[in-house]
């Protein structure tokens, strides 16, 4: 499991993420409205247990945020100019290039949504398998995204 430092952008992130209202996820929690506003104002930070539970829940939600202390690519490339970019620019195998082509999937956008729906999502494409998923994956780990 990945832990990240629940920042006030993070938490609301991944609220967003999910759909949910600051009501509904504070229930998804265990916690009241107000504490879930508080950690998105910056008010006060999640508790070590509550950072935990977090990550759990972004884990399994396919959450991916990217780390802002990193570029996202090439220097002073902003996260849209990313997704813009071709899926060639990651620099992955022949046959995950290939397989991603033939699936319509051409942009770095469309692959980073089609993973935060689940690697499941990434695995029905034909020919591309776990050994691409782990490569796609280490690619976009080296540009600040984890999964």
């Amino acid at each position: 499991m990945t832990r990240y430092e629940w920042t006030a952008e993070r938490v609301r992130a991944l609220r967003q993420h999910l759909g949910l209202t600051q009501q509904q996820f504070a229930e998804e929690l265990g916690t009241e409205q107000q504490r879930v506003s508080e950690w998105e104002t910056g008010m006060h930070q999640p508790s070590r247990i509550t950072t935990t539970l977090l990550s759990l829940v972004a884990e399994r939600n396919s959450f991916v945020y990217p780390d802002r202390a990193r570029k996202t690519a090439i220097s002073g490339e902003t996260l849209e100019q990313f997704r813009q970019r071709p899926v060639r620019d990651l620099g992955l195998s022949l046959r995950a290039l290939q397989a991603l082509s033939r699936a319509g999937l051409t942009e770095v956008g469309q692959v980073l949504d089609l993973l935060a729906a689940g690697s499941a999502r990434l695995l029905a494409v034909p020919d591309f398998g776990r050994r691409s998923l782990e490569e796609l994956k280490s690619r976009l780990a080296e540009r600040g995204f984890r999964y």
